[in-house]
């Protein structure tokens, strides 16, 4: 279905627009530590590229987005919705850990771009999956009040 393709093309857009403003935003500041650097602002772009290095775990929800991006692309909600779902679990633990250091307040606009890119990729997904689901409601998947319906009145079906 060409509207519902395009719906989720469109859903696809928006978290990777998210995903991409935040790799443009400052991630991190006000004198990041990172080895014997001291670095007065880190791009989120820096934290996709070399966040591996320094947090591999949280670092892991940016292949989950990237991979949800493209299969929300190509229409498959219910897989993306889920990636964007785990992308929160790395996010979590990756802030949980900042939070415990006491380092929250280093957190700029990056880093909640970052987060809200894998809410709109859940989100996203869940309402492609939604109204696909919705819409292949056939014959076989009514409720039964909807049948029994049917049955009393043929004309209402």
């Amino acid at each position: 279905m060409p509207g519902r393709r395009k719906a989720s093309e469109l859903a696809a857009a928006a978290a990777a627009a998210v995903y991409l403003l935040a790799c443009c935003s400052v991630a991190l500041s006000e004198g990041y530590q990172a080895g014997k650097l001291r670095l007065a602002a880190v791009y989120g772009f820096e934290c996709a590229l070399f966040g591996w290095v320094e947090y591999p775990f949280g670092w892991l929800a940016n292949p989950l987005i990237w991979a949800g991006v493209v299969l929300l692309a190509a229409g498959r909600g219910r897989a993306a919705a889920l990636c964007g779902l785990l992308a929160g679990v790395p996010m979590l633990h990756w802030s949980l850990g900042w939070d415990r250091q006491g380092l929250g307040h280093m957190l700029r606009a990056g880093y909640y771009l970052w987060v809200a890119s894998a809410v709109v990729l859940a989100a996203g997904g869940g309402a492609v999956w939604a109204v696909r689901a919705h819409g292949q409601q056939g014959p076989a998947n009514r409720s039964h009040g909807q049948r029994l319906e049917e049955q009393l009145d043929p004309g209402a079906g």
